[in-house]
């Protein structure tokens, strides 16, 4: 007798914890469903539009042991040498807006989410030439102190077609309009 009130009460919170904790990992879960996500990856964008990284800084975890990739150079090791490189390559640009996300994908996985998207950019260099960038870009977000962010990216242009694929497919266009 002695013993089992104590194990009774252990039993009932038990049970009661069973029941309260799922239900608030799911209010949790869809608190950060796609729609915040796409949300949060417009805002990205916009942020690096004002071609100041400081602006974006607060989406990415400042961890000098992730990895980014960008349009150049190949690889950045940490945030602040994110930061220091995106300076560089932004000071060619006097203006840029990336137009709203179309396609992108969430994929969330507990405390870890994917995100991918193609973009456009339309940039005015400082030289007053203007520029229409597309590319694609897929996030890591991680569950940091409270907050997703931006663990590692991958930001990149696709090469152009090789010359003989493009001859190839214009000849083959040219073909068909003849029949």
């Amino acid at each position: 007798m002695r013993y089992q009130r104590p194990v009774l009460w252990l039993v009932t919170v038990a049970a009661l914890a069973g029941g309260i904790f799922p239900v608030r990992a799911q209010l949790k879960a869809t608190t950060y469903d796609a729609a915040y996500f796409r949300s949060r990856m417009q805002q990205v964008l916009e942020a690096w539009a004002t071609l100041d990284p400081s602006n974006a800084a607060r989406f990415y975890d400042q961890d000098a042991g992730n990895v980014y990739f960008d349009l150049a150079p190949m690889k950045y090791n940490g945030w602040k040498a994110y930061a220091d490189g995106s300076k560089e390559l932004l000071a060619e640009f006097s203006s840029g807006k990336f137009r709203p996300i179309e396609d992108a994908a969430v994929h969330r996985h507990g405390t870890l989410t994917w995100t991918t998207a193609t973009w456009t950019l339309d940039a005015v260099m400082k030289s007053g030439e203007k520029q229409q960038l597309a590319g694609r870009w897929t996030a890591i977000w991680e569950m940091r102190g409270g907050q997703w962010l931006i663990v590692h990216e991958h930001f990149s242009v696709p090469l152009p077609p090789p010359p003989k694929a493009t001859a190839r497919a214009s000849a083959q266009t040219s073909a068909s309009a003849g029949k």
